[in-house]
C-alpha cells in the first residue's frame, strides 16, 4: 500500500500530461471539445447517482468495526459556501510544490481564550489533487498548443508515465501478499462474518444498481435528446461491444469490436475520433464505483462528510476515472480519492474481494 501510494503522484503528473499533450486543437477542435464535454457530462452524472445511491441505501455498517469507528474533530462548522470556496481555493494552488504536500482548508478557530470564534483557512497535510490535475491539465494543454516545439516535453512524460506503471505492474506482484495480509487483519477484527458478507452485498447491489441507472436511463435519454431517435437500435448495434468488455473487462479490448459495429452506422471520421477517446478517457463505471466506495468506507467508520468533502469525491473521482484509467491504476485512483479526503485507506481492503465482479 506504501509503495502504490508513493507512485500516486507521478502517475497523476504523466498520464494527464501525457494524454492532454497528445490532443491535436487543430485538426479536432470543436469535435474534441463537444465530446470531451459529453464525457465530462456523462461521468459527472455517474457520479452523481453513484453518491445519492450509496447516501439513500446506506450500505455502510459501522457496527463491523467493533466499536472501532474513527473520530474526526468537530470543526467543520463553517458553511456551505466555505466548502465550495475550499474546492476552489485547492483547484488554482499557490505553490504546485506545496500542492504536493499540502491542501487549503477552512477552520473555526478560537484565536483568544474570551472572543468568538472566527473562520481561517489553514494548510492541512494531505495530497492537494485537485491543485495537482489543474496544474497538468494546462501544461498538457500547453504542450499540445506549441505544436513541435512541445515535442520533447510530449515525448518525456509519455516516457514517465511507461515508467511509473511499469513499476506500478511490479508492485501489483507483491500485491497478494499486502492484500491478503490487510484483509486477514480487517476480518479478524470483525466479530460477526456474516455481517460483513451482508454490508459487502448491499455494497455490491448499490454499485449495480447505479450502473443499471446510468446504462439504461441516464445514457438512452442522452441519445434520444441528442438525435430524437430510438436508443434501442444503436444499443442493439453496440450489444457485441458490450459484451466484449464485459467478458473481458477491457475497454481495450472492446474498442476494435465497437469500431466495427459502428461501421456504415455514422461519419467513419466522427467514429475513429470519438471512439478511441471514449475507451481511454470515458469511464463513467469507474466514476460511479470509485464514489460509491468512497462513501461505503466513511460509513463503515462512522464518519458524516461534509458538503466539501461530497463535492471533493466527486470531482476526483469524475477526474481520475479519465485521467487514471489504466488497468493498474485502479486502485490507486481510489488511495487518491481516500487521501484527498482523509479516510483510512486501509479499508479499502474490505472491498478488494468485491473489485474483480464490479
Amino acid at each position: 500500500m506504501r509503495l502504490l501510494k508513493l507512485l500516486v503522484l507521478p502517475l497523476v503528473c504523466a498520464s494527464l500530461i501525457s494524454a492532454l499533450s497528445q490532443l491535436n486543437p487543430e485538426t479536432a477542435k470543436q469535435l474534441g471539445l463537444k465530446t470531451v464535454l459529453y464525457y465530462l457530462c456523462t461521468a459527472s452524472l455517474a457520479t452523481i447517482i453513484g453518491l445519492a445511491l450509496v447516501i439513500l441505501i446506506h450500505p455502510g455498517d459501522p457496527s463491523i468495526k467493533a466499536g472501532k469507528v474513527l473520530k474526526r474533530p468537530e470543526d467543520l462548522s463553517h458553511e456551505a459556501i466555505d466548502n465550495i470556496l475550499d474546492v476552489i481555493r485547492n483547484l488554482i494552488p499557490e505553490n504546485i510544490i506545496g500542492a504536493a504536500t499540502r491542501r487549503s482548508q477552512t477552520k473555526m478557530v478560537n484565536e483568544t481564550l474570551t472572543g468568538p470564534l472566527v473562520k481561517r483557512v489553514d494548510q492541512v497535510d494531505g495530497l492537494n489533487i485537485l491543485g495537482i490535475i489543474t496544474f497538468c491539465a494546462l501544461i498538457g494543454i500547453g504542450t499540445s498548443k506549441v505544436g513541435a516545439t512541445g515535442e520533447p516535453v510530449r515525448q518525456f512524460f509519455a516516457s514517465l508515465e511507461k515508467i511509473v506503471l511499469l513499476l506500478i505492474e511490479g508492485a501489483m506482484w507483491f500485491a497478494p501478499f499486502g492484500i491478503s495480509s490487510l484483509v486477514a487483519a480487517s476480518i479478524s477484527e470483525v466479530h460477526d462474518l456474516l455481517l460483513i458478507l451482508q454490508i459487502l452485498s448491499a455494497y455490491v447491489g448499490t454499485v449495480l444498481a447505479g450502473l443499471t441507472i446510468h446504462i439504461f436511463i441516464v445514457l438512452p435519454v442522452f441519445y434520444f435528446l441528442a438525435t430524437r431517435k430510438n436508443p434501442l437500435s444503436i444499443m442493439k448495434a453496440m450489444l457485441p461491444a458490450f459484451m466484449t468488455s464485459l467478458g473481458t473487462a477491457s475497454s481495450g479490448a472492446a474498442l476494435p469490436v465497437g469500431l466495427q459495429c459502428m461501421e456504415g452506422k455514422a461519419d467513419a471520421r466522427v467514429v475513429k475520433f470519438v471512439l478511441p477517446l471514449g475507451a481511454s478517457t470515458n469511464m463513467d463505471g469507474n466514476a460511479l464505483y470509485e464514489a460509491v466506495a468512497a462513501i461505503f468506507i466513511a460509513q463503515i467508520n462512522g464518519i458524516d462528510l461534509s458538503i466539501r468533502e461530497l463535492i471533493t469525491i466527486s470531482i476526483t473521482s469524475t477526474l481520475a476515472s479519465a485521467g487514471l484509467n489504466a488497468v493498474p491504476a485502479g486502485l490507486v485512483s481510489m488511495l487518491v480519492i481516500l487521501d484527498t479526503v482523509g479516510l483510512p485507506v486501509s479499508d479499502i481492503t474490505l472491498i478488494v474481494a468485491v473489485d474483480w465482479f464490479l
